[in-house]
């Protein structure tokens, strides 16, 4: 006989299923930190490195307009 740790039921309650941008399909999976990849048709992202070349003076540039918008408010 068959143990199992989960019930059957239990098994995917925590897998969340990701639809891959290119082929649309549900077969993301994640390889580290920030990293997914599509199993199908091969699709990566590396989404820690995308966010990280983001350059200084568009997050100044962002604070500059979020101060603006809110000192100039009603």
């Amino acid at each position: 006989m068959t143990k199992y740790l989960l019930d059957p039921t239990d098994r995917h309650q925590d897998t969340h299923y990701l639809e891959c941008p290119r082929c649309g399909h549900h077969s993301i999976v994640s390889h580290g930190e920030g990293k997914y990849a599509c199993l199908r048709c091969n699709w990566q992202r590396d989404v820690v490195h995308e966010w990280g070349e983001m350059p200084p003076i568009y997050v100044l540039i962002a604070i500059a307009v979020i101060l603006i918008i809110l000192l100039t408010g009603p």
